[in-house]
């Protein structure tokens, strides 16, 4: 799916989620792109979740991996982005951004997410202009294709639906279908090579046009638990008429325990005679539902 070019996640939601991981099980210490921790016996009496903390976030990429069936996570944060251009001037906050995501099992997951809570102020010439309000809502799924084996990679495949449940001003108004595909490669034993291709079908208010959109993306530990990832991706066109455009971002990730992860990320749109930036920090959480008391 081609998300906004900045997901972004809400200060209030991301405090409240810091505030849960008191009541977390200190369970998957693992930084992103790295095997998982062996657990101790104890620890698989009570259900623990046994594979690696492994988010679709930072960054704009969906990673191959699939939850186990039982397994919830959410998927949150904020980012702030901005844009100017002579006498314009954009900033757009999104907060909230959630995304939920539930094993199911015979290598499929369901997903629920969107946008959240838009906030965007719009100047030009002295006049200003804001608005306020929720962001349209999807439902999707992921269905793992083929495992990684020797050179080839791994392979994943993203059925979304975007509905038009938010405020007027960020709705699209119609029901939009994407198809994704992603892949990943692992390097070594701390890094990984990954990207998505992407199409969508999209509402304006011009009728619908066809958006297309590729990523690369490479990770990494890059100290001690720290995970670092690098990032450049094409949306062609980001607007109905629109240009291609280039965006170039890159970030840090640290595990909470076994069930939570932090994330930091910046990022640049390269747009002729424009300046434009993103800075966006999130949260994911993960427990399990109907994993307790296996062995």
């Amino acid at each position: 799916m081609a998300r906004d070019l900045i997901p972004m996640k809400q200060l209030a939601w991301l405090a409240g989620f810091l505030c849960s991981l008191a009541a977390l099980r200190a369970q998957d210490s693992v930084a992103a792109g790295k095997p998982a921790v062996p657990l101790q016996k104890d620890e698989r009496s009570v259900g623990a979740i046994l594979e690696p903390l492994t988010p679709d976030r930072p960054g704009f990429s969906d990673g191959v991996n699939i939850l186990s069936a039982g397994v919830l996570q959410l998927e949150s944060g904020f980012s702030l982005s901005g844009r100017t251009e002579r006498i314009l001037m954009d900033r757009t906050f999104i907060g909230g951004s959630p995304l939920l995501r539930l094993g199911i099992g015979h290598r499929t997951e369901l997903r629920f997410g969107g946008d959240g809570f838009r906030l965007s102020s719009h100047r030009a010439a002295g006049a200003r202009e804001r608005a306020g309000g929720a962001s349209d809502f999807s439902l999707g799924a992921k269905f793992g294709l083929v495992p990684e084996k020797g050179l080839r990679p791994a392979f994943t495949l993203i059925p979304v639906l975007s509905l038009p449940v938010g405020h007027r001003v960020f709705t699209s108004a119609g029901i939009d279908p994407t198809v994704k595909l992603a892949w990943s490669k692992t390097l070594g034993e701390s890094a990984a090579a990954g990207g998505n291709v992407s199409v969508s079908s999209l509402s304006d208010s011009g009728g619908r046009f066809t958006q297309r959109a590729v990523s690369f993306q490479l990770s990494r530990g890059v100290w001690r638990n720290w995970g670092g990832f690098w990032e450049a991706y094409l949306v062609a066109p980001s607007v109905r008429g629109g240009d291609r455009v280039w965006t170039f971002d890159t970030g840090l990730s640290y595990p909470i325990g076994r069930n939570a992860q932090f994330d930091v990320s910046v990022g640049q749109q390269i747009v002729p005679l424009a300046r434009c930036w993103f800075v966006a920090a999130g949260l994911v959480v993960r427990r399990p539902l109907w994993l307790a008391g296996r062995k």
